[in-house]
């Protein structure tokens, strides 16, 4: 046994801890090989200290008398144990050390460090709870994550594990909504800030400030505003998800907008409603901005443009086919104003109307009573 210890020794440097592992290295004689003795052996070091076995039939190559291996500081699974999470009567049996390392919510609850740095008061009650009511299951540690406690689901927790498994599959193909905000909901209950801000570009590329007029609103844009609501979502994507609600046209009862809206609370719905009557009042100041014409003194171009019967019609239109969606009908005139006889007024007309399309967006945190 000495003799096959010296020929292969392997020294690595973690500053880290593993007790099941340490535990289990102690075993081996300290007699056998001294550095088992040293301090990276001992205290809070963790070990990784493997004999490969060895096939006496097999020839093997002559190895040196020592060699000296490096951890990796990232690619090394400090245990190999899984762990059982349940939530209602759905369990997942998953590895412990992933879950540990992505998210601090479970690597306080496997340390049972319930006071440990980052973890917040309101959590450490539930962690605790979760934790002393631990069992094992044929040597499987496993949890219940009583929803009660923690308000999460089956498809949410397993919607979380399959973007930690395949997370690479989602570069190719976007997943949808509905994927999304299982995802997002997991991340931000167990406390995986990785996924969580996945979760959160792939929504904000859904819900896009000033999107072009050809799309129609996003048919999930009421329950962006409920889970918005309760998850704080930014600002940005908040005045989004009602931007795209306010201009949406009345849903059919049986669509899945409808269904949608009923969930949202009183205090979404004045907001709501505070959103439009302002959009409906910006067409004032978007007519202020169509009728402009140029400096220069008794222009012959500007002159004849205001004549045209349909100078005037033109807002009104866009009005009945926009009624609370300025934003695109800003887009469509700036377009036409390219169209005016006088470059200088078209010029002049378009800076207006970008800037007043700038101030509507500015202004919607306000609008909708939203901190930025």
């Amino acid at each position: 046994m000495e003799d096959s210890l010296k020929r292969k020794r392997v020294k690595e440097e973690d500053p880290s801890g593993d007790d099941a592992l340490d535990k289990k290295l102690k075993t081996t004689s300290a007699r056998a090989d001294p550095w088992l003795s040293s301090p990276v052996a001992s205290g809070s070091s963790t070990l990784a200290h493997e004999n490969e076995p060895r096939n006496p039939s097999v020839s093997q190559p002559a190895e040196p008398d020592t060699e000296v291996f490096v951890r990796h500081h990232t690619h090394w699974i400090y245990d190999t144990s899984p762990v059982i999470l349940q939530v209602h009567k759905t369990r997942f049996k998953v590895h412990k050390s992933r879950l540990a390392k992505d998210s601090l919510w479970f690597r306080t609850l496997f340390s049972r460090n319930y006071a440990a740095p980052g973890v917040p008061p309101e959590e450490r009650d539930v962690l605790e709870l979760i934790g002393n009511s631990a069992t094992v299951v044929d040597g499987v540690e496993l949890f219940v994550l009583d929803p009660k406690a923690k308000a999460t689901t089956v498809e949410d927790l397993a919607e979380l594990l399959t973007a930690m498994d395949s997370a690479i599959g989602y570069y190719e193909t976007t997943p949808q909504f509905q994927t999304v905000k299982k995802i997002y909901r997991a991340a931000h209950l167990f406390y995986f800030p990785t996924y969580r801000k996945f979760a959160l570009a792939i929504l904000r590329q859904m819900f896009i400030a000033n999107r072009g007029i050809s799309e129609e609103p996003s048919p999930y844009c009421a329950e962006c505003v409920a889970i918005g609501r309760e998850y704080k979502f930014p600002v940005a994507l908040m005045k989004c998800a009602f931007y795209d609600l306010a201009r949406s046209p009345p849903p059919n009862p049986t669509s899945t907008l409808a269904a949608d809206m009923k969930n949202l609370k009183i205090e979404d719905l004045v907001r709501l409603n505070n959103l439009q009557k302002h959009l409906s009042l910006v067409w004032n100041d978007i007519s202020t901005c169509y009728e402009t014409t140029c400096d220069v003194m008794q222009c012959q171009a500007c002159a004849y443009t205001r004549q045209l019967p349909s100078f005037r019609g033109v807002v009104e239109e866009a009005k009945k086919a926009f009624p609370f969606d300025p934003l695109s009908a800003i887009q469509i005139l700036v377009t036409q104003e390219m169209k005016k006889p006088c470059p200088l007024a078209a010029q002049a007309t378009t800076q207006k109307l970008n800037g007043l399309r700038e101030k509507i967006w500015k202004d919607m945190a306000e609008w909708l009573n939203l901190e930025e």
